[in-house]
């Protein structure tokens, strides 16, 4: 009887440690708000690599409001990368990829197809993974775990990548004192937490559960009087915040009290570190790499307190479908790698620019040159948009002021066959004139129901009042679709720029299935 009952006591014990009800400190909405604001603040928008993947990944997470265009222009990095390096497999950055990965599936992107290229071809090679060293295998295993992903098979790799490979790896480092460590034999709870992290989808499997066992006891020694964690010695956000994110993963309270120390939890420790700017000090100072670490495991409180999924199971986000091709309308294919003209290295514009010449769909002026800032006549508008279109180029005899022999007479009339242009009056294309933003969103809008968008846009009340009626509705589409920016649509009759329209074309074109390397 005794037996029994202190059996049933056991369970009761372990269900109250596992029950994600019992997290019971809320986490402050404006500590959520100030990092996210921080984060916007302190990142250029328009970057991938490095933090620029994390901070991207955290900030969808944690239901961040972003800018208009901002995640868009993420993805055009990502694939800008591509566009001028080629494919990930093989290129010796798999923990780069690999957290590119995370934040597309996180936005609702296909990392298994970015234009055609999957990026988790970077983790078919063990070799390569574990090149840094434990956070490379950490990183990898959490990208293919946050959707079930299966490995990918690349021809050429001495030792493929298996998830047994994997865990065995994690598994061997573990410590004699029950922890895991970046450098040396002494734990650290940093990396302890992450190893953490990625074995808790697998404590079904004995050894993994023994081994997440010892580790959590481990963790709890580590922890400081006053409830956080420090790193190399030095009271620091970071361990902390890896500890909350720990326990979020493997279901333990966040007052749990293996965790808290002196009435203080690791949560309560971490809100500390919040400075002013909304950032969190990673040691001496706000840092982007300590308020996105500290951003997250705030996040994983939370969802965890709403019974969410956990914050690296993307298994709960829908995936965008791209939409289809209209009849005519063909995928374009990579012509080069590295189309970066000379005059646009360090233009904000540089990623679109770069990746619409690899494919093609827009050249230079001459010498290596694309003269980003000067604008763009109608006609080779038209031209752009068949050659993104993939259509077949052909003169029809449409308007009186195209001759046969212009250069860009199949252009100007092939644009006009599918109904993407249409004549100024008289019979006349008036070719030579430059194009407005106005008359461009209308044109793109036309181009993306050959694409498979939906462009029917009734309440156009937020359209600028300077926008012409019969322009309304095309703006109202490009802004919806963060084809084009408020601020362009504010200026609507002034001439578009050469870079502007290879921004707005590569943001449309980046939601479609039309490029493919």
């Amino acid at each position: 009887m005794k037996k029994k009952l202190l059996a049933i006591l056991l369970a009761v014990g372990v269900l109250l440690t596992l029950c994600p009800a019992a997290l019971a400190a809320d986490v402050p909405a404006d500590a959520i708000a100030g990092a996210q604001k921080y984060l916007l603040e302190s990142l250029p928008r328009g970057t991938s690599g490095g933090a620029a993947d994390h901070v991207m990944f955290t900030l969808v997470r944690s239901g961040a409001a972003l800018p208009e265009g901002y995640a868009l222009q993420y993805y055009e990095s990502v694939t800008a990368e591509l566009a001028e390096n080629g494919s990930p497999a093989g290129r010796g950055r798999s923990g780069e990829f690999a957290r590119a990965a995370l934040a597309l599936r996180a936005m609702g992107k296909d990392p298994t197809n970015v234009c055609g290229q999957d990026l988790l071809t970077a983790l078919a090679d063990f070799d390569a993974c574990a090149q840094t060293g434990l956070p490379g295998v950490l990183t990898a295993l959490r990208t293919l775990d946050c959707a079930d992903y299966d490995i990918p098979s690349v021809d050429g790799v001495a030792t493929p990548a298996t998830r047994e490979l994997y865990l065995s790896t994690i598994l061997n480092a573990q410590l004699p004192d029950g922890g895991w460590a970046l450098h040396g034999g002494k734990a650290d709870a940093a990396t302890t937490a992450s190893v953490l992290q990625a074995l808790a989808r697998y404590r079904d499997q004995q050894q993994v559960a023994n081994a997440v066992a010892l580790g959590v006891e481990r963790l709890s020694a580590l922890q400081e009087a006053d409830g956080g964690y420090t790193a190399w010695a030095v009271p620091s956000s970071e361990p902390t915040a890896q500890v909350l994110l720990a326990l979020c993963a493997l279901d333990i309270a966040v007052d749990d009290d293996r965790f808290t120390k002196n009435g203080a939890t690791a949560l309560d420790k971490l809100l500390t570190y919040q400075d002013e700017s909304g950032g969190f000090l990673g040691t001496l100072h706000a840092s982007v790499t300590a308020t996105y670490q500290a951003l997250q495991a705030l996040c994983a409180v939370q969802r965890a307190q709403s019974g969410e999924a956990e914050l690296y199971d993307l298994r709960d986000v829908e995936l965008a479908a791209e939409p289809e091709l209209a009849s005519g309308v063909k995928a374009a294919q990579l012509q080069k790698n590295g189309a970066v003209f000379s005059d646009t290295e360090q233009h904000e514009n540089r990623d679109a620019i770069s990746i619409l010449g690899s494919f093609g769909i827009i050249s230079g002026v001459g010498n290596g040159r694309f003269s980003p800032d000067s604008t763009m006549t109608r006609a080779q508008f038209a031209k752009i948009v068949v050659c993104a279109l993939g259509l077949e180029a052909e003169y029809r005899g449409t308007f009186a002021d195209v001759a046969e022999s212009a250069w860009y007479a199949p252009y100007v009339d092939t644009a006009a066959a599918y109904g993407i242009v249409s004549g100024v009056g008289d019979g006349n294309f008036n070719p030579d004139s430059s194009i407005t933003r106005q008359e461009a969103a209308v044109m793109l809008a036309r181009a993306a129901a050959l694409c498979g968008f939906d462009t029917a846009v009734e309440d156009v009340s937020a359209v600028p009042e300077a926008v012409s009626d019969w322009a309304k509705s095309g703006v109202a589409f490009c802004l919806q679709s963060s084809v084009m920016t408020t601020t362009q649509a504010q200026q609507p009759t002034t001439a578009v720029l050469r870079c502007e329209v290879a921004q707005m074309l590569c943001n449309l074109l980046m939601q479609t299935a039309i490029l493919r390397f």
